[in-house]
């Protein structure tokens, strides 16, 4: 899942990440650099210093030094610790079916997810391609 704590779910962008779990969601800023930088972990040690020098020359052409960026401080939302969406899940279920209240995720949200899980069993199964419309959550 890419979380660091084994369970949840890490979204990874160019400027960070986004880990939600259980009852949290994090957003770390870590800028990726353009340039590809050099020295400590490649072969730039090897080299003589007159190559070492050369090699700086046109780096420091091709990748003049910007100014430093201010990142946005990172963020972290918990849910409130008496919280849980287990309960939240089947309170909300439970109103749609008694209070006739709106289901969010309803049969075909829960078939285009299900779905194509469904249809890999198939086509393993049956030693065949199997053709899944994800907007009809049915086989083509």
């Amino acid at each position: 899942d890419g979380s660091e704590s084994g369970e949840g779910l890490r979204l990874i962008g160019t400027d960070g990440y986004i880990d939600m779990g259980w009852s949290s969601v994090k957003v770390k800023h870590h800028k990726i650099h353009n340039e590809p930088g050099y020295g400590g972990w490649d072969s730039f040690d090897t080299f003589t210093e007159a190559q070492q020098k050369e090699y700086e020359k046109w780096y420091k052409a091709k990748y003049p030094k910007k100014p430093g960026t201010i990142l946005p401080s990172d963020l972290e939302y918990m849910a409130p610790e008496d919280y849980s969406a287990n309960l939240d899940h089947h309170i909300n279920f439970y109103k749609g079916i008694r209070e006739k209240a709106p289901i969010v995720e309803d049969a075909l949200f829960g078939m285009q997810a299900a779905g194509p899980a469904l249809a890999t069993n198939k086509s393993y199964f049956d030693k065949a391609i199997v053709k899944w419309n994800p907007e009809t959550a049915q086989l083509a």
